[in-house]
C-alpha cells in the first residue's frame, strides 16, 4: 500500500514539474514573440524613417541638377545626368535604395482634358497618340480604351458618362477631373475587365498637369512612335545616345500627311519626377513613391506620397 502511495506521488510530483516546466517554456515563448514584436515595430520606425530621409535626399539632387544647369547655362535633362543613376546606400542594420524617374519621359494621359467644349486638332491628336500608343503595346479595343480614358477626364456637363459607372456595384462617378495618379485606370470601364491591359499601360502613361512636353532624351521608344512612327523614334534614340539632344532642332521633319505631334509637344528638360525609395532594416522592409515638382522653385515639392507596394 506504501509503496503505491509512494508511486502515486512520484507521479504527481513528476507532472507538476512538467506541468512548471510547459508554464515556463509557454513564458518564455511570450516573451520572445512579444521582445520580437518590439524589434519589429522598432526596424519599422526605422525604415520608414530612412524611406522618407531617402525622398529628401532624391530632391536635393534634383535641386543640384538645376543648380548646376543654371550655372552652366544648360536647360538639358537626359538620362547620362546623375538624377538618373541608382544609389544604394548601406545604413547602420539597413539598406537604403532609391531610384529617380523622369516622368515626362511618358504620355501624360492629363493632356487628353480638352480646354474647351469640343476638342482641337492638337487635343484630338492626343487622343489618337494614346490609341497608337495601345495598340503598340498590344493591347486590344485601343479606340474604346482611349476614349474611355478621354471621358473619364473630360467635364461633359449633361453627359451619360456616369451612368456606366452609377449602373456598377458598387456605383461610383467618373473623375470628371485631372488624373491624380495613374492607378485610375483600374476603376475606368474596359479596363476594369481587363487588368492586364493596365499592367501593360502603367509603365508608359503618367498624370501630370495638361501640357506638360515629352522629353526626348529620357521618353521610351513606344512613347516616341506613337507620337510619330517607329523610324523617328529610333532615330531620336540614337541621336541621344550618341549625345544628348540640346534642343529640338535635329529631330527629324515630319513626312507631310504623316501623324505627328507640333513641337510643343517637344522638349529637352523635365520638372517632374518620381521618386521610389525601399529600406530593408532587420526583418522589416519600407518603402515610398513620391512625385516630384520642381517648376516653381529650386526645391523641388512634393505633390504627393504613397507607399511603393500600391
Amino acid at each position: 500500500m506504501k509503496q503505491r502511495q509512494r508511486g502515486a506521488a512520484v507521479i504527481v510530483a513528476i507532472l507538476i514539474v512538467t506541468l512548471a516546466a510547459s508554464t515556463a517554456s509557454f513564458a518564455i515563448w511570450e516573451q520572445s514573440i512579444w521582445v520580437r514584436q518590439l524589434e519589429n515595430i522598432g526596424d519599422r520606425a526605422k525604415a520608414d524613417q530612412l524611406a522618407t530621409s531617402a525622398i529628401d535626399i532624391a530632391r536635393n539632387v534634383l535641386k543640384q541638377d538645376k543648380d548646376d544647369d543654371q550655372k552652366a547655362n544648360r536647360q538639358v535633362d537626359d538620362l547620362k545626368e546623375n538624377w538618373a543613376t541608382k544609389i544604394t546606400l548601406p545604413g547602420e542594420d539597413a539598406l537604403v535604395s532609391g531610384e529617380l524617374t523622369d516622368q515626362q519621359g511618358l504620355f501624360n494621359l492629363n493632356n487628353l482634358i480638352r480646354s474647351g467644349a469640343t476638342a482641337t486638332p492638337d487635343e484630338l491628336e492626343r487622343l489618337q497618340e494614346l490609341q497608337r500608343l495601345l495598340e503598340i503595346l498590344g493591347i486590344k479595343h485601343s479606340t474604346e480604351l482611349a476614349t474611355a480614358i478621354a471621358e473619364w477626364v473630360n467635364n461633359d456637363t449633361g453627359s451619360t458618362v456616369d451612368l456606366e459607372y452609377l449602373g456598377r456595384n458598387p456605383p461610383y462617378r467618373a473623375a470628371q477631373r485631372e488624373m491624380v495618379d495613374v492607378g485610375e485606370l483600374a476603376l475606368i470601364k474596359g479596363f476594369t475587365e481587363d487588368k492586364d491591359a493596365v499592367r501593360m499601360l502603367t509603365p508608359y502613361v503618367t498624370a501630370l498637369k495638361k501640357g506638360t512636353t515629352v522629353n526626348v532624351n529620357t521618353a521610351k521608344l513606344e512613347v516616341l512612335q506613337a507620337m510619330r512612327d517607329l523610324s523617328f523614334a529610333k532615330t531620336v534614340v540614337g541621336l541621344r545616345d550618341a549625345e544628348p539632344l540640346k534642343d529640338l532642332s535635329k529631330l527629324p521633319q515630319p513626312i507631310p500627311n504623316q501623324p505627328t505631334c507640333p513641337d510643343t509637344c517637344y522638349s529637352v528638360k523635365s520638372d517632374y519626377f518620381t521618386v521610389t525609395t525601399r529600406v530593408k532594416s532587420g526583418r522589416v522592409e519600407s518603402g515610398y513613391t513620391a512625385l516630384l515638382d520642381r517648376s516653381a522653385g529650386q526645391w523641388p515639392s512634393i505633390k504627393w506620397r504613397k507607399d511603393a507596394a500600391d
